[in-house]
C-alpha cells in the first residue's frame, strides 16, 4: 500500500457542494469534469520534454496546475500525490522517479475521472440533473 492509498479517492463534502449548485446551475458537475480531464492534456507533453532535454520547470508546473485542478474537484489522493510529483520534479531528482510518479498518477487520474462520471451517472438517471 502507498501513502496516499489511504486516502480517499473523492472528497465526498466538495462533491456535494458540486452538486448542490447544479440547482442554481444545471450541468455544473458535467462541465466542470471536462475542464478537469483538459487540466491533464499538457502532462503527457511535459514529461517529454523531460525526458528529451532534462526540463523539470515544465513538469513541475504541470504537476502543480494538477494539483490545484484535482482538490478544486475533490479528488483528495491525486491532488496529494500530484503535490509529491511536484516536489520530486522541483527537487530535479532523477527522471525516472519523476516518470514513475507520473504513470501512479495517470492511473489514479483515470480512476477519478471514472468516480466523477459515474456520480453524474448516477445523478442523471434519479433524474436530479438536466
Amino acid at each position: 500500500m502507498t501513502a496516499f492509498e489511504s486516502e480517499p479517492r473523492l472528497d465526498r463534502q466538495i462533491i456535494a457542494q458540486v452538486v448542490a449548485l447544479e440547482s442554481v446551475r444545471p450541468g455544473l458537475l458535467s462541465n466542470l469534469i471536462g475542464i478537469f480531464e483538459r487540466s491533464f492534456d499538457n502532462v503527457p507533453r511535459c514529461l517529454e520534454a523531460l525526458r528529451q532535454c532534462g526540463d523539470y520547470e515544465q513538469p513541475r508546473l504541470a504537476f502543480h496546475s494538477l494539483k490545484g485542478a484535482a482538490a478544486g474537484m475533490g479528488a483528495t489522493r491525486l491532488s496529494m500525490m500530484a503535490g509529491r510529483a511536484e516536489s520530486i520534479a522541483e527537487a530535479k531528482q532523477e527522471a525516472v522517479h519523476i516518470i514513475n510518479a507520473a504513470e501512479s498518477i495517470c492511473t489514479e487520474f483515470d480512476a477519478v475521472v471514472a468516480a466523477l462520471r459515474s456520480e453524474l451517472d448516477q445523478r442523471q438517471n434519479r433524474g436530479e440533473t438536466d
